[in-house]
């Protein structure tokens, strides 16, 4: 696991666009956009003639019908036939023109979940990259107080040799320092598992170290590029037009329409043309000075030819076409409540983003506010901490104070930096490509 000599550290859009490339269920769906664009060319195959030939070689032996004459005998004799069939359906009640459409919207439903998947996939590696900048700015935090603890504790353990604090000080300052390794040691373990995770995800080799860029939450106002916020309606209205979700699920109405359609085809009459070439040998066919007679001649003497239209009309088929229609109408309103329910989703889900933004900026400015605010309340009690003014319990209380309001204010900021480019993938901008 040791890393590629000169192998660059990967950013986040590095990290989604060798996922996408790598990841295997996207290639399994790439698989599955090849087998519907199969499906789809066939429908054009299957509106040209059909073309058959076969030949058969019987050996009758004891009594058997002469395939020659019909009459029975009593030899062992051998017969080799040939035929050459063809069909075309002229007419199936616009079935073929139906099952045509249908597998177009197929394709295109397929592609456009392959769409999904890729996005579903960039927004699933963009969250445990940002889990993972979470935790390596905590571990970086939980130093940072582990650092503090320790000068702390060197500091008690000089004035209890003063005489100017006692014994039972020392002792919470030593519990603090362990409770800060503690958390060291399981923010590097948050950090690694996170890694392991984004590397899965990426299907990245097992064998290589993933490098990534050491980049934590600094403690300052981000910059979001959504310069222009929009309504709910106007990033809906924008946005579902382009939804993969939502043209997946249109594609599939689509197509089951037209499935319905084929079924409903099923009542027409069918119209088909049909032709056939036969002949054959017959060991059984002699001459008159009884020699039988050459292959040949007799495969030119025995060709039989045939030529005709076929008219199909349905009548009663056990009920099975009706049940056909019956299903495929049910199959199409399914489809349909799919797409208003992934519209109506798609509209929360957009509502609640929008939220979720405004309430992140307000907490973001709060937050660097808070951080500030506590951060200078830890200087002035350090300072009387010093002066013998305040005991370290109360020190180690501001001190935790200040900890903690940097790990929320960097939470806010790593949210609104990834609900930032949310907002703008609905206006159009996906941040990976």
């Amino acid at each position: 696991m040791n890393p590629v000599l000169g192998q660059q550290a990967m950013d986040l859009e590095s990290c989604v666009r060798y996922g996408i490339n790598h990841n295997l269920k996207l290639k399994n769906q790439a698989l599955e956009v090849e087998v519907a664009e199969v499906q789809y060319r066939q429908t054009f195959w299957n509106q040209t003639p059909s073309v058959m030939a076969w030949v058969n070689g019987d050996l009758n032996a004891g009594r058997s019908v002469d395939p020659n004459t019909n009459g029975y005998i009593n030899t062992e004799n051998f017969s080799n036939t040939g035929s050459l069939n063809a069909s075309w359906g002229l007419f199936q009640g616009f079935k073929a023109q139906n099952e045509r459409a249908r597998y177009r919207f197929n394709k295109s439903s397929v592609l456009t979940a392959g769409q999904q998947m890729e996005d579903d996939l960039a927004f699933e590696i963009m969250q445990v990259y940002y889990d993972r900048q979470y935790f390596l700015r905590s571990l970086e935090i939980a130093k940072e107080q582990q650092a503090l603890s320790e000068k702390m504790l060197e500091r008690s353990q000089l004035q209890i040799e003063l005489g100017l604090m006692a014994e039972a000080d020392l002792a919470e300052a030593e519990a603090q320092l362990a409770t800060e390794r503690l958390m060291v040691i399981q923010s590097k373990g948050r950090v690694e598992e996170q890694e392991f995770r984004l590397a899965e995800l990426m299907n990245y080799p097992q064998d290589k170290k993933l490098l990534l860029v050491e980049k934590g939450a600094e403690a300052e106002e981000l910059s979001t590029s959504v310069s222009l916020l929009p309504s709910v309606e106007e990033l809906y209205a924008f946005f579902v037009q382009r939804a993969p979700l939502v043209k997946q699920q249109e594609e599939l109405l689509n197509s089951r329409k037209k499935a319905l359609a084929s079924w409903r085809s099923s009542y027409f009459p069918s119209l088909s043309f049909n032709a056939a070439v036969n002949t054959g040998w017959f060991e059984t066919n002699i001459d008159e000075q009884g020699n039988v007679i050459d292959f040949r001649t007799q495969y030119k003497n025995n060709i039989n030819q045939y030529i005709g239209l076929s008219l199909n009309i349905p009548l009663f088929q056990q009920y099975q076409n009706r049940s056909n229609v019956q299903i495929a109408k049910i199959q199409k309103l399914s489809a349909h409540h799919q797409v208003e329910q992934s519209k109506v989703a798609l509209y929360y889900q957009i509502s609640n983003d929008l939220r979720e933004w405004r309430n992140l900026q307000a907490e973001n400015f709060q937050g660097n506010e808070n951080t500030e605010s506590n951060r200078k309340a830890f200087e002035v009690a350090q300072k009387k901490y010093e002066e013998g003014l305040i005991d370290i319990i109360e020190l180690m209380t501001v001190k935790n104070r200040l900890a903690q309001a940097e790990v929320n204010l960097m939470f806010a900021q790593l949210k609104l930096e990834m609900k930032d480019k949310m907002i703008t993938y609905y206006q159009g901008d996906r941040f990976w490509d």
